[in-house]
């Protein structure tokens, strides 16, 4: 019992803060759009587990036991943030429309 929740613990440290923080030190990581794209999903899914390793414990005692309905759960949670997130894209873009300044704006490169 003991040792799959030690397992669980010790990926998360690793994985939630050690691989994250060190991987994105440097600069360069942090400007690749793929890497940035990767760890995005990587917290996700440590979050996931993190939220996992406070909960199940409590109704699965003998160790870690996985049930489709916590992927299910996973994606239905996504699908509703993503549809109220691409919703209020509609009433307030991203983009400053109007902006008489937003081609010189957006030509601008950071080095």
């Amino acid at each position: 019992m003991h040792g799959t929740w030690l397992w669980v613990s010790l990926t998360l440290i690793v994985g939630h803060f050690i691989v994250p923080f060190f991987s994105l030190l440097p600069r360069a990581s942090k400007r690749n759009h793929k890497v940035l794209g990767f760890f995005a999903v990587w917290m996700l899914l440590m979050h996931y587990v993190h939220l996992y390793w406070e909960v199940m414990p409590v109704h699965h005692k003998e160790g870690v036991s996985l049930h489709w309905l916590d992927f299910a759960a996973m994606v239905a949670l996504a699908g509703s943030y993503g549809l109220v997130f691409w919703h209020g894209f509609k009433e307030k873009p991203l983009v400053p429309v109007g902006d008489p300044r937003l081609e010189q704006c957006l030509a601008f490169h950071n080095a």
